[in-house]
């Protein structure tokens, strides 16, 4: 039997309600059924989802490209889809969550693009349901193929980091790329930086919805319930600073990359969560952001940055804690 094109990786827990949906949208692909190989990982789910998954992978999935494993709760998504990426196959790998759906032809067209252009990466559109919210003009145009090392490409800094599009495995293999463990958000964060950096090229398909990622009704889900802890947070974010540093020299490029983590992980993360902490996550946020600043902050990176986050940024370099919580 000849190996697999995709293999679609879905880590499960405490989603029964919406499991059947998402592997339900894996065997309604327009690719041929033995082009698809699904590895479905529990990660200790205790709302009978496990249980569930045996069954479906026999009537949903029947097939002998299906793999069921269970495993203790191993505290976030990272453990179970680093299982999965171990046991696939399959010349590209899409991570697909057990809350979401795929749309009928999301493979096939993201296939067919990472072919055509060569590219490593194939971010699908995303469509929010249930109030998920997707970046504003991430999905405007087609575009073939590009990298975010190139001068002027913004796609690094627009979309989320999500690892839920298509990524070629020779790609994550090559780069040893895998999940931060055990944090229940940011998990991500490292392992699609890094494939977008080591990537030869990049691919965004717009013009056919890919990807239905919804946000659970309920607000259970990991980020809507606050997510990983700040200094798991910050420790990450770190990282992945550093990762960008490795690839890029001093300069408009390396800075036009960091310049999301000071938006959205300094800044805004400050705006978001800082005046309703406590005084120990305070101290842990206050440190974790002046830390990313004495590191990276560079003139031009600082020009970036919106008025009111350049505000936040000069009190974190030069001003008191209670000149910063004023301006916030």
């Amino acid at each position: 039997m000849a190996s697999p094109l995709v293999s679609v990786v879905v880590p499960v827990y405490n989603c029964r309600s919406t499991l059947r949906g998402a592997l339900a949208s894996v065997a309604a692909q327009s690719l041929p059924a033995d082009r698809i190989e699904v590895i479905a990982v529990d990660d200790g789910s205790t709302d009978g989802g496990g249980e569930l998954l045996d069954a479906l992978a026999g009537d949903v999935l029947a097939g002998d490209r299906v793999t069921v494993v269970h495993q203790a709760n191993s505290g976030g998504p990272g453990a179970p889809r680093n299982r999965g990426l171990e046991l696939a196959t399959g010349r590209f790998v899409f991570f697909l969550d057990a809350d979401d759906r795929l749309a009928p032809e999301a493979l096939e067209r993201t296939v067919a693009m990472a072919e055509r252009n060569g590219t490593d990466v194939v971010l699908g559109k995303q469509v929010g349901v249930g109030g998920r919210r997707i970046a504003r003009g991430l999905f405007d145009a087609t575009i073939e193929r590009t990298h975010v090392l190139d001068p002027g490409c913004d796609l690094f800094g627009r979309m989320s980091m999500a690892a839920l599009q298509l990524l070629r495995r020779s790609l994550l293999e090559d780069a040893g790329l895998r999940f931060v463990e055990g944090v229940p958000s940011h998990e991500d964060q490292l392992f699609t930086a890094g494939a977008y950096l080591r990537a030869r090229g990049v691919s965004v398909l717009a013009d056919h919805d890919c990807y239905y990622w919804a946000a659970r009704a309920d607000g259970t889900s990991a980020t809507q319930s606050g997510g990983a802890a700040h200094a798991d947070v910050y420790a990450i974010v770190a990282a992945a600073m550093r990762l960008v540093a490795d690839h890029t020299a001093p300069g408009a490029v390396r800075e036009a990359l960091h310049h999301r983590y000071l938006r959205l992980e300094v800044c805004g993360r400050l705006q978001r969560s800082y005046p309703g902490a406590s005084a120990d996550d305070r101290k842990v946020m206050l440190a974790g952001c002046r830390e990313l600043l004495d590191a990276w902050a560079t003139p031009g990176l600082l020009a970036l940055l919106a008025p009111s986050h350049r505000a936040i940024a000069d009190r974190l370099i030069d001003g008191t804690d209670d000149e910063l919580e004023s301006v916030l």
